[in-house]
């Protein structure tokens, strides 16, 4: 009969030297678990690693009897599932629900990827590394709620291990992962989808509801991030560890970040951040965390611990909560560059920070405050045609988004102040103070105050004399309004016979 062999313990009372002798015994097809059992020989046996014992090929290739297959017999003996018994095969009379795992659809190629439809496929990648070099599309949604019940509870098993680290390529494609759980807490666990990523590309990745937990470093999305590119991922709900935990990711090092963001929760002791919780010589750009920050010291809302970093373009507005080394965007940063990022300092409840600049709710929600600071929006050009990020103030909570998060982008722009309307005999002349994030101006007129005002930008010429037409029109008040602008003119001037006409300033992005 087929056996894996477990850990033996063996106690002898007054001797003191512990032994276990095979005599006489032949051991065919069977295996122990060399980490678990933290021994790297036997008497008889193979030994393999936790993952390897995990993995059905191990005993499929050793000619075991496994429930609904017949290459190795009819008398089922044995069946798997990665949700019951700790992922170890079990006995069929356990009556457990046998899953075998099925190979995924296509080649592991860049242009071939392995296809990702469920969480039975995750968890097949989890368990089986030779895998871990290739690239993975992600086809669907994925409910990844029975990772609660999974192995006792302690969930879903995070891919890539120390020594044999996820080096491949996931594109989630937008898709999401939701409610997974994983609840690994000693003091060596790594915690994350992938545990460990290097040198690896993570792209469009999106989990939600997560409930993490672990140790040190934890992250939703990965706990330890070497050398790799994470761009257009997000991350919401719980995650909890010890010491570095970020709500995306939990330790970084040459690695880059961009377009992503984080919601919910991230509790620890120290080097903790809403976004990523300790970082090292990585640049992270055009990204934001929302996420509540509960812990010791060294603890950001972006980030809590930095070092040899270049950070652009961010901002965060989480609830922070510590005794040490406490900042609004960052808790401590070290040889870090921090540029045109922000955090919201009624929110966070802090005042102060390692690096970024403090705004009030009020300046966080305006558009003029990322705009000034050359943040690339969508509908302008002015600052770049990359079009990163979009304003709403019904999206959000009214704060800046990603445009990949598909929200209508409606910037509140500032009206423009100090509107003088001056006439001479034959000439109308509006003049207003410039908006900043204007990209161009309009002119509107209307014959009362409270009525339909109609576009008469072309009947006049904007600053240095562009456009010029006739209007009937005669000053006697002006409205203001929302803008569109450019940036060098601030004056509107067109002839006049008389007549009555109320007239609006409109700055326009």
């Amino acid at each position: 009969m087929n056996r894996y062999l477990g850990t033996f313990l063996v106690y002898f009372c007054g001797i003191s030297r512990l032994f276990l002798r095979i005599l006489s015994t032949t051991v065919t097809a069977s295996f122990w678990d060399i980490d678990n059992s933290n021994q790297s020989s036997s008497a008889g046996g193979v030994g393999k690693t936790s993952l390897e014992m995990k993995n059905y090929l191990t005993y499929l290739e050793a000619n075991w009897d496994f429930l609904d297959e017949t290459t190795n017999g009819t008398n089922n003996h044995w069946g798997i599932n990665i949700a019951y018994n700790g992922s170890y095969p079990f006995l069929a009379y356990q009556a457990y629900d046998n899953q075998l795992p099925t190979l995924l659809g296509g080649s592991g190629s860049m242009n071939d990827p392995y296809l990702i439809t469920s969480i039975e496929d995750l968890g097949w990648l989890s368990v089986n590394p030779t895998f871990w070099d290739a690239y993975f599309s992600q086809t669907c949604d994925i409910d990844a709620s029975q990772t609660q019940n999974w192995n006792s509870g302690v969930g879903f098993i995070p891919i890539g291990t120390q020594t044999d680290k996820f080096t491949g390529s996931y594109n989630g494609n937008h898709f999401e992962i939701q409610d997974l759980h994983i609840g690994l807490q000693s003091t060596e666990e790594v915690v994350g989808l992938f545990r460990y990523i290097d040198s690896a590309n993570c792209e469009n990745i999106i989990l939600t509801n997560v409930s993490v937990s672990g140790h040190w470093p934890v992250g939703a999305l990965a706990g330890s991030c070497e050398n790799s590119s994470v761009s257009n991922c997000s991350t919401s709900g719980n995650v909890s560890g010890y010491i570095s935990v970020g709500n995306l990711i939990g330790l970084t090092n040459n690695s880059t970040i961009t377009n992503c963001y984080s919601a919910g929760s991230v509790a620890g002791t120290s080097a903790l951040g809403g976004l990523v919780g300790q970082v090292n010589y990585t640049n992270i750009s055009n990204s934001y965390s929302n996420a509540s920050v509960t812990g010791s010291y060294v603890i950001g809302g972006l980030s809590g611990l930095l070092r040899y970093c270049n950070i652009e373009n961010c901002y965060s507005t989480g609830l922070i909560d510590g005794y040490t080394a406490v900042g609004g965007l960052t808790g401590d940063s070290n040889n870090t560059q921090i540029i045109s990022s922000f955090w919201d300092i009624e929110t966070s409840n802090q005042s102060i920070s390692s690096g970024g600049i403090g705004k009030t709710t009020a300046e966080m929600l305006s558009y003029s405050t990322y705009f000034d600071a050359t943040w690339d929006f969508l509908a302008e050009s002015i600052n770049g045609t990359a079009d990163i990020w979009g304003l709403n103030p019904q999206e959000n909570n009214g704060y800046p988004f990603l445009a990949w998060q598909g929200f209508q982008h409606i910037a509140n722009i500032d009206s423009p102040e100090n509107v003088v309307i001056t006439v001479t005999s034959n000439q109308l002349t509006i003049t207003w103070d410039e908006v900043s994030a204007a990209s161009s101006y309009k002119i509107f007129a209307c014959e009362t105050p409270n009525g339909e005002y109609i576009d008469v930008s072309s009947d006049g010429f904007f600053g240095e004399g562009r456009i010029s037409a006739e209007i009937n029109s005669e000053s006697k008040n002006n409205q203001l309004g929302v803008r569109n602008f450019s940036r060098t003119s601030h004056s509107w001037t067109s002839s006049v016979i008389p007549t009555t006409k109320f007239f609006s300033v409109k700055a326009v992005q």
